[in-house]
């Protein structure tokens, strides 16, 4: 499996999670959790689905590139019937 595929997976399912937990926290009547204040961890969980988001695209973008066709070279023949065919 691609290395950015799976970067992308583990950045976006922290980033929910931290998210989820942040938002749980903010709910439950706390402002700070472990040190921090809770709009902070908000914003790392937003940041983490963004690389996600991000990685995810390039992967995509890296695995098209790989499956483009070879350049045809030669002239275009189109025959009697007036198809098209490749004539090398």
């Amino acid at each position: 499996m691609d290395i950015l595929l799976k970067l992308g997976r583990i950045a976006g399912v922290g980033g929910v999670l931290l998210c989820i937990a942040g938002v749980a926290v903010r709910l439950s009547g706390a402002y700070w959790i472990g040190g921090f204040e809770v709009g902070t961890l908000l914003q790392a969980g937003i940041a983490a689905m963004v690389l996600g988001v991000c990685a995810f695209s390039l992967s995509l973008r890296t695995d098209l590139e790989s499956r483009k066709p070879p350049a045809v070279s030669g002239s275009v023949d189109r025959g009697s019937a007036g198809a098209v065919g490749i004539v090398a």
